[in-house]
């Protein structure tokens, strides 16, 4: 009996403490939703908050810092795209209240719109998301001293000018510009947080580009109507040349070594498959190079590093094929290249032909000279590409 009565008075003890806990909880609540209120009902939130030192009224200073959270480069069209938290804190003596000795850390507003806000935006945006799923994602906390912490998960297209020029080694700088729209120095200003104002995901992946920097500076602008505060991140992206090999470089590298062998058929035997399979490569090369490139930096009206080297594979491969042409159209009436012995009185051209019977001198020669002039020019262009990307 007097295990049980133990045991009921234990019971009973636990639930008068969870009783008086959970009323000391209520009345935080309370308190909270009654400080929300009043804060709410005497705010007024097309008025600036002002800073005042020395009974001098001073600008409010508005704290900046991202959080990104993805990155891609759309070259085509000159465009990025960004994922990023964005979060400003400023200090509003308006929304000051008690703190019931720290019971109270901060008051969540939600994306409230009774209460004052920067208004900010991205001055390079093209397009803009917010987002909702599963709630809008904004915070916005109220600190008992009037700090206001306000903090929104946002997607935007911004503009992004790109030089091709040193293209596939080339570096890109796409910024984010944030300033203010309507009020100017005088009433606010932005600038960023101390310590480290941009943030960036460990597990940042982007398609043929890496972000190897990211630089943060200031932007301040002054027009007719008055001097507005801005902010800068200029975001530095390399480009993935391996992407580029596969796509261009390994393609057409085949097509000039095919447009190569047709130097060792016979121009009597096979003198229409050779001007066939010269002329295709260069077709294919061109129409392939074109669509491959469209793709890979779109619509530009100047040459890149890129177009130096398909000029000149191009340029081999019609030399090629002009090379099939003249050589048929020498031979052509002749049984065999054998029967130009007895025509040709040229030591050189004797030469050559006991190294190989069955070839035309002018093949003979193409065999030599061609891969070695290929040979240089990569070896030339290469070493300045390599340097090129060691500079940017």
């Amino acid at each position: 009996m007097e295990q049980k009565g133990l045991k009921c008075c234990a019971i009973f003890l636990v639930m008068i403490f969870a009783a008086v806990l959970g009323s000391g909880v209520n009345i935080i609540e309370k308190q909270k939703s009654a400080i929300m209120n009043t804060l709410l009902d005497k705010h007024d939130s097309s008025i600036v908050p002002r800073n005042t030192t020395n009974n001098e009224d001073k600008p409010v200073k508005i704290e900046v810092n991202t959080y990104i959270r993805s990155l891609d480069v759309d070259t085509q069209n000159m465009e990025s795209k960004v994922s990023l938290t964005f979060r400003a804190m400023w200090v509003d003596k308006r929304l000051e209240y008690n703190d019931f000795d720290g019971k109270i850390k901060y008051l969540n507003f939600g994306n409230d719109q009774r209460l004052w806000k920067p208004d900010l935006f991205f001055s390079n945006e093209k397009e803009a998301k917010l987002h909702t799923l599963t709630t809008p994602n904004v915070l916005m906390r109220v600190y008992p001293n009037g700090t206001v912490l306000y903090s929104q998960r946002l997607s935007l297209k911004l503009a992004c000018p790109m030089d091709f020029t040193h293209f596939p080694a080339d570096n890109q700088v796409c910024s984010i510009i944030i300033a203010s729209y309507a009020h100017t120095t005088d009433d606010m200003y932005i600038l960023w947080r101390n310590g480290d104002p941009i943030q960036v995901t460990k597990h940042l992946f982007m398609r043929h580009f890496t972000l190897t920097k990211v630089y943060t500076d200031y932007c301040t602008s002054k027009t007719a109507t008055g001097t507005y505060s801005c902010l800068k991140i200029d975001l530095l992206v390399k480009r993935d040349q391996s992407y580029v090999l596969g796509r261009i470089y390994y393609p057409i590298i085949l097509l000039v070594v095919v447009s190569y062998l047709c130097f060792w058929l016979n121009s009597v035997e096979h003198a229409t498959p050779k001007i066939l399979v010269s002329a295709a490569c260069l077709l294919f090369a061109m129409g392939f190079s074109s669509w491959q490139y469209g793709n890979l930096v779109g619509d530009i009206t100047y040459s890149t590093y890129l177009c130096c080297w398909l000029t000149w594979c191009h340029a081999l491969m019609l030399l090629a094929a002009v090379e099939s042409v003249l050589v048929c159209w020498l031979t052509t009436g002749q049984k065999s290249i054998g029967d130009l012995d007895m025509a040709s009185k040229n030591k050189f051209q004797k030469a050559l032909r006991k190294f190989s019977p069955t070839a035309h001198p002018i093949d003979m020669v193409f065999r030599l000279f061609y891969p070695i002039i290929f040979l240089l020019y990569n070896v030339v262009y290469w070493t300045n590409l390599s340097s090129l990307a060691e500079s940017e």
